[in-house]
């Protein structure tokens, strides 16, 4: 054997750094380990991924998964011939379908398509998945598969699961009322508040709570229509609350 000035090898195919015929990785000159496998696993005499014997590289037989060391289906490093712990995880911590300890893939996507920081969902390009619901298992509603929201109500029978009753821990219906009948700003389902008078100052009666009369005191009654023009903005465009007709914005400059 003629060695090469440039080789890590001399004639005697004893490598130069480490002083036996197996380099720092443990192969020979020609490539092969001490059982007689390359870096690719593939033995040298039967050039198949098994020895003689029928066993791998890392010493698992070919039909029962066998280490030859341990006995088991693990070699010393705890994985077996496919490369898995006694868990089902790879050395970089993911199942055979590719999902880690917290059924997440390497992407942060879980099972169902949901990224776990985000919400979106990688299937449908949006925030719900296939079968309508979000991360949190809520359709656009946000009803969940049960029937009840975020707060407790069934979306059918308005029951509170919370509270056991049709009120939630805030005092308030699935529509928003209290046992009352009022809001949280006070006013009832048809718009009038526990005075008697609406938001906009009128009464049942259709007058207006500071005149007494039809019109407030910008000529506007109770449906929001002007005396003088009789619709919903006054001689100079502007409606009851102020707004103009053409929908700009006035700002002060």
């Amino acid at each position: 054997m003629i060695a090469d000035s440039s080789s890590q090898w001399n004639e005697n195919g004893i490598h130069k750094i480490t002083g036996t015929k197996y380099d720092e990785l443990r192969f020979d000159i020609d490539g092969n380990n001490r059982r007689g496998f390359n870096i690719d696993g593939i033995h040298k005499i039967t050039n198949q991924k098994w020895d003689e014997e029928d066993y791998d590289y890392r010493l698992f037989h070919k039909d029962t998964g066998i280490n030859k060391h341990t006995r088991t289906k693990c070699a010393d490093d705890g994985y077996d011939i496919d490369g898995y712990d006694k868990y089902g995880f790879d050395k970089d911590g993911f199942t055979k379908d590719g999902f880690n300890q917290y059924e997440l893939d390497i992407d942060g996507y879980n099972k169902d398509g949901f990224n776990k920081d985000t919400g979106f969902n990688k299937h449908t390009q949006s925030n719900f998945g296939k079968d309508g619901y979000d991360l949190d298992g809520y359709d656009l509603n946000g009803y969940n598969k049960d029937g009840y929201n975020l707060d407790g109500y069934n979306k059918d029978t308005g029951f509170n699961k919370h509270t056991q009753s049709n009120f939630g821990k805030d005092g308030y219906d699935l529509n928003g009322y209290d046992k009352n009948g009022f809001n949280k700003n006070g006013y009832s389902q048809d718009g009038f508040g526990k005075d008697g008078f609406n938001k906009d100052g009128f009464n049942k009666n259709k007058l207006y709570k500071k005149t007494g009369k039809k019109y407030n005191d910008f000529g506007f009654d109770m449906d929001r229509l002007h005396e003088k023009t009789g619709k919903k903005y006054n001689e100079y465009g502007f409606d009851i609350d102020g707004n103009p007709e053409d929908g700009s914005v006035f700002t002060l400059g």
